[in-house]
């Protein structure tokens, strides 16, 4: 399917290889693996400064707040390979048994399977910037079943962060 923000998509998608390829010193692109993909994608001009501080904050200590009320979950290996570069990938599992769910991991969807992002190693990535491979992952009861990256196998819900690229935000009403 067309999407208008489809270059906003090829732009983060381009800015993270970049980032893989020459690792950044700056402190922005080296946080958590949330406020690293929200810095790239404001790099690639595809949001603005005041998106990425509320994607930021709605995504602190976890919070689902990113997700948005619509949230587009992904519930099969199928799903999770057609994911286009340059969108945005959430993990969100219970940090204990019993516990609510939290926002556990942010990365860029490269596409067919693939991420780009810092602290990788909770799905069984490199720390920093790096592309993983996710492609041969299970999904049971619409869960996907990653290893990190001591082989543990936690069971994420997969969903896609909303955000509202700059073409959207920058329209003037006379």
């Amino acid at each position: 399917m067309f999407s208008k923000f489809r270059d906003e998509h090829q732009r983060i998608a381009g800015y993270a290889r970049k980032l893989v390829q020459a690792p950044p010193a700056d402190k922005d692109l080296n946080g958590s693996c949330w406020t690293s993909a929200y810095a790239a994608m404001r790099r690639a001009s595809a949001i603005t400064q005041g998106e990425e501080r509320r994607m930021v904050l709605a995504s602190s200590a976890g919070s689902l707040d990113v997700l948005g009320s619509n949230r587009q979950q992904i519930v099969s290996m199928a799903d999770f390979l057609t994911i286009p570069a340059g969108k945005i990938v959430a993990f969100v599992r219970p940090r204990a048994p019993g516990a609510p769910p939290t926002l556990s991991h942010v990365a860029i969807s490269m596409g067919a399977g693939t991420i780009a992002g810092t602290n990788n190693a909770i799905v069984g990535g490199p720390a920093n910037w790096g592309i993983t491979d996710l492609s041969a992952i299970q999904f049971d009861g619409g869960q996907a079943q990653i290893a990190d990256i001591g082989g543990r196998v936690q069971a994420y819900t997969v969903y896609l962060i909303p955000f509202v690229p700059i073409k959207q935000q920058s329209c003037v009403i006379m």
